[in-house]
Parts: C-alpha cells; structure tokens; sequence
C-alpha cells in the first residue's frame, strides 16, 4: 500500500518515547475496565474486522449501504498505520474490542484519524474511558481535533458530552457532509 500520507519521521519526533514503548495501561474509574497497548502486527486482522463491524453497524435506517474510511477493512493499511503513528489497540479481559489511530499535526496538536469499538460494546462507557486516557497519556497535546459523518448524531452528542466544540462541516463527497470538532486543553482553550 505504500505511504498513507504520513510523514512516518514527523510521527516519530512528535510522538517521541510513547511510540517506541508500548504504553499499556489500564483505564481508571467507569463501569468496564480496559486496558490500552501498542496495536501490533498480528492485531492487524482483528482490528480490521472489529472495524467493518463498527461502521457497517453505524449506517442509519433506509439509507444506502456505506462503507466506511478508507483503509478500514484492510490489514494492510492497519500495519502501515502501525508503523507511522500510534496506533492503539483497546482490550477489555483478554479481547481486542477497538482502536484507536492518532495522526500529529504539530507539538500541540493530534487529530484524532479513528476511535471505533466493536458495536457489542457500545454504551458500556469504553470509548469515554479512551478519550479521556488518550488526553492523559498525551497531555502535550492542547488541541484535539476529530470528524465524524453529519448523519451519526449518536457521535456528534459522544464528542460534544467530551467537551468537543463543533467548528465546522465539510462535503468530503457529494451529499456527505463530516462534521469536524475541536477540543482545547489549557493554555489553548
């Protein structure tokens, strides 16, 4: 597949120690404890298919079968995100029940590429317990940033109940609108 358009050494030099290391740790306080570590590439088929089952669950009622974003039912560009950035497999007991793909903009700034649980575990309060780990593992990070399809309202209240502001929309093919948020973190917010 080749290079997804990140510059795996800018990756590298933003994330610096917390790539290298598998950073596994557990979630604290809510209703399901979870575990997060370095996805690797055994996981890559696994994570694929949690993938497909979370964005073909997410399709609404009467409209037309959606995929998903690219690369999200391949092993491939799961093992080429692997290598570019932290790229976060979530464990609940001993199952893989999501992911997590984090892209760096600049030191202060992470777009958040993927968050996705397998549709089992949804409402549990497992993908609460991952944002809020995922700015405390990378508190260098004051600006979040995240998109998510204009139809998944069930998101838009996730992200908004997390602190993320809406700044904006975008046609990213005709007639499907993304919605993009913002989150700032101390001395930015």
């Amino acid at each position: 597949m080749g290079n997804v358009g990140i510059n795996p050494r800018a990756s590298l030099l933003l994330f610096g120690h917390k790539l290298a290391a598998d950073f596994t740790q557990r979630a604290e306080g809510d209703k399901t404890m979870i575990r997060f570590a370095r996805a690797a590439e055994e996981d890559a088929a696994e994570l694929a298919q949690i993938q497909m089952r979370a964005f073909h669950s997410q399709n609404p009622p009467g409209f037309p079968k959606l995929s998903g974003p690219p690369g999200y039912d391949s092993v491939t560009w799961q093992i080429e995100m692997m290598k570019q950035v932290p790229y976060t497999k979530i464990i609940e007991g001993a199952t893989i029940v999501g992911g997590l793909v984090l892209l760096p903009k600049s030191p202060t700034h992470c777009h958040v590429e993927r968050i996705y649980l397998d549709p089992l575990c949804h409402g549990r309060g497992i993908g609460t317990q991952t944002m809020k780990w995922m700015e405390k593992t990378w508190p260098e990070y004051k600006q979040w940033t995240l998109r998510t399809p204009a139809f998944h309202v069930g998101n838009q209240r996730f992200y908004e109940g997390l602190g993320y502001l809406r700044v904006g929309e975008r046609e990213v093919m005709p007639g499907f609108l993304m919605v993009e948020y913002e989150k700032r973190i101390g001395e930015l917010a």
